[in-house]
């Protein structure tokens, strides 16, 4: 998955990714208060309330987020493809060059960028849909060695139409970087929920949720990934990168989500903890028939976890947030005669508080 279009859907949308920590470590959970189970009369049950939007028209707000990323990469291997007639001369020459790089990268500190979102409602309609507009400029980091003469930063819009029942009756995502621009006009309004859901969230914040305390809600989402993949490719790799990758095969990505609700804090505040267990997962990339560099590379899932607490405010605006990724992958390529093999491991964490 493009790890770019992941950050700005999750940037993008500060109350659909209500992701962390896969175990929140111990005093990073607020303080929450309990929250009064439903009466019962007989064999009635009263329903519990539910999470809803009820700021009103003109309500807005400002978060400020930093992210931190950190990648190594480890148990590289060179070796001559089969049937390659390469010389053991050239496989010394890649892989001292590949050691001398990866040494210099492995000295490199975590990337760290921040941004900036805005969130207003923005109307509501006689029926009482809501539409929730948020917009994020995103700082891009610094690549080492990169001149940064080109734009450094991403801005992204995103307009949510939601029922009175919480459900999403709209979505467009817009964005400022043609990258990006592609992406989001490719994929569907439910392919892009269903990326946020894998997360731990979805672009309906959990609004019509009911607000049980303690009690795990779990899903499982599917993600067809082989379509998606292809159609990002062909909106935005452009011809020269179709050549290079022009034939995809991936399996589908599947993540089971658990929700908890565990209740208001001091402040009044909706605190919500989730965490998300990701399937293995791989995709293969093959240059199309005739391309002047053959070229082939597989990405294996091995193992990734997400989690954490998101905090709303009383009238259902987000208020705070804290999240984090583990992921441990597999690639594989094959250039010019030469297979190459490595370990990467990636782990990324996110705050977001008001400004």
């Amino acid at each position: 998955m493009n790890k770019l279009l992941m950050t700005a859907l999750l940037l993008a949308a500060p109350c659909a990714a209500a992701q962390t920590i896969p175990a929140v470590p111990p005093g990073q959970v607020p303080s929450v208060a309990p929250v009064a189970a439903p009466v019962q009369t007989g064999a009635d049950q009263t329903a519990p309330a539910t999470f809803r939007l009820s700021a009103p028209v003109g309500s807005t707000l400002e978060l400020t987020s930093t992210t931190t990323t950190r990648m190594s990469i480890s148990d590289v291997q060179v070796a001559a493809a089969p049937g390659s007639k390469i010389s053991k001369a050239k496989l010394n020459e890649i892989r001292r060059s590949m050691t001398t790089g990866l040494n210099k990268a492995s000295s490199l500190p975590a990337m760290t960028f921040s941004g900036k979102t805005f969130v207003k409602v923005t109307d509501r309609d006689a029926a009482g849909n809501t539409t929730l507009v948020t917009t994020t400029s995103q700082n891009l980091p610094a690549t080492p060695g990169a001149s940064r003469a080109g734009p450094q930063t991403i801005s992204l819009k995103m307009t949510q139409v939601l029922s009175p029942e919480g459900k999403l009756a709209d979505l467009k995502v817009e964005s400022d970087n043609p990258q990006l621009s592609a992406m989001f006009k490719s994929l569907s309004a439910d392919k892009l929920n269903s990326i946020v859901e894998q997360q731990g969230g979805n672009f309906n914040s959990g609004y019509g949720a009911p607000l049980v305390l303690d009690r795990p809600r779990t899903s499982t989402i599917k993600v067809d990934a082989q379509s998606m993949l292809s159609g990002l490719l062909t909106s935005v790799a452009g011809p020269q990168g179709q050549q290079m990758f022009g034939q995809v095969q991936a399996t589908p990505m599947t993540a089971t989500v658990t929700t908890t609700y565990k209740g208001t804090d001091a402040q009044g505040r909706h605190v919500f903890a989730t965490r998300s267990a990701y399937d293995p997962w791989q995709v293969s990339l093959k240059a199309a028939a005739g391309s002047k560099t053959p070229m082939q590379m597989k990405m294996q899932l091995a193992d990734m976890k997400s989690g954490g607490t998101t905090l709303y405010r009383a009238d259902g605006l987000p208020s705070s947030m804290q999240q984090s990724s583990d992921m441990k992958m597999k690639m594989t390529m094959l250039v010019e005669g030469v297979q190459i093999s490595m370990n990467m491991t990636m782990n990324q964490q996110m705050t977001m508080q008001p400004r």
